[in-house]
């Protein structure tokens, strides 16, 4: 195990891997699911000069910006080369944590609009306060195997649970996909954090990872979050290692 901020992280590839999170999405823009994206994963390069500490503050966005926070697992790769198979995908990833992709929403649409994808709608994500080792998770009550972290995600907006979701059972696309994805037409270099999509339960009663999906699902006044709120996410019984604990800044 280590800790995240002594990594030098060197790229960021967030893909979508929870199709039932991207299904949600979709729907409350009014847009479909093709079905090429059960078999072909999405990724986008994030902003990956820096990233905030797990305990950091959030910037206080204008409410109107719709601050939302994405609860992700991400994986940390050694040196990947160009074209790398599925099968070997996965022996050369070095570190898994967790991320707290944050989105602001309501600028996501009018740059997805211009058909170059995202920037301003995605500033600065946060990394779990430590990272550990394939090799390591024997320890701990979650496991990684299938090149998935067979955990639970517990997400809470102040201090209220929102989310509690099996990290494994809804996640389509394993880790070492979506590495040979990112690596079809180039080498990834040491450093390169790979992101699995905000993490998502076919149950809805499991609650969800992120507050737009919360907001397409239930029929209750749709939020987003404002300085003072705090968003907590962490690995069941990993509560000390794999969490993110943020609050939005005051103003």
């Amino acid at each position: 195990m280590i800790e995240t901020k002594n990594i030098n992280i060197t790229q960021f590839c967030d893909g979508s891997a929870y199709l039932d999170h991207m299904s949600r999405i979709r729907a409350a823009r009014g847009a479909t699911m093709p079905d090429s994206f059960k078999v072909d994963p999405l990724m986008y390069q994030g902003a990956s000069d820096k990233f905030l500490l797990w305990n950091e503050d959030i910037h206080p966005f204008p409410y109107e910006y719709g601050v939302d926070f994405e609860a992700e697992v991400g994986v940390i790769v050694d040196n990947v080369p160009l074209g790398v198979s599925v099968e070997d995908a996965d022996s050369y990833i070095k570190y898994v944590t967790i991320i707290n992709d944050i989105s602001l929403r309501k600028l996501i649409p009018g740059e997805l609009a211009k058909g170059f994808g995202f920037f301003q709608s995605k500033p600065h994500s946060s990394l779990g306060k430590c990272s550990i080792s394939p090799s390591k998770w024997h320890r701990y009550s979650s496991s990684w195997k299938d090149s998935r972290l067979h955990g639970t995600m517990i997400i809470e907006l102040n201090d209220k649970q929102i989310g509690k979701i099996d990290t494994a059972a809804g996640m389509t696309f394993s880790f070492a996909e979506l590495i040979s994805y990112a690596a079809k037409t180039r080498e990834l270099s040491d450093g390169t954090l790979i992101g699995s999509g905000t993490v998502a339960s076919s149950d809805i009663s499991d609650g969800f990872g992120c507050l737009m999906e919360r907001n397409a699902v239930l029929d209750e006044p749709e939020i987003y979050m404002k300085p003072g709120d705090r968003i907590t996410m962490y690995i069941e019984g990993l509560k000390d290692e794999l969490i993110i604990s943020q609050k939005v800044a005051d103003i």
